[in-house]
């Protein structure tokens, strides 16, 4: 039961996380700290960190 929980936590997690970083952060994030931003996500370093 709970490695269930755990992976319909992780997906719920994964998907409002996707949104955020996709969507609404990019502006935001350019907006605030955009000289600090790279040109290309690094996807290998965030998945590391799931």
């Amino acid at each position: 039961m709970k490695l269930k929980l755990y992976i319909l936590t992780f997906m719920i997690f994964l998907a409002v996380d996707s949104l955020w970083l996709g969507l609404a952060a990019p502006q935001f994030y350019r907006s605030q700290i955009g000289h600090l931003m790279a040109d290309l996500p690094n996807f290998f370093a965030a998945g590391i960190f799931i």
